[in-house]
């Protein structure tokens, strides 16, 4: 999959860690430019605003139902 990160990349990122890409697809190009670093059971964007880990699965597993 191709990926164009056009962002903020957060202090807390290291090489080989888990993150999550807001954006969108077009053309087969995944495109975002917000990007939320693993913290804890939490992710955090640039911003400070938390995001819950088990929030994002639920909401990944009803887009799959759907």
């Amino acid at each position: 999959m191709q990926i164009n990160f056009d962002g903020f990349i957060p202090d807390l990122f290291q090489d080989n860690m888990g993150v999550i890409l807001d954006g969108y697809f077009d053309d087969g190009i995944f495109y975002s430019d917000d990007m939320l670093v693993k913290h804890d059971n939490e992710y955090i964007s640039e911003d400070g605003e938390v995001y819950n880990v088990e929030n994002y699965k639920k909401w990944y597993h009803q887009l799959e139902l759907s």
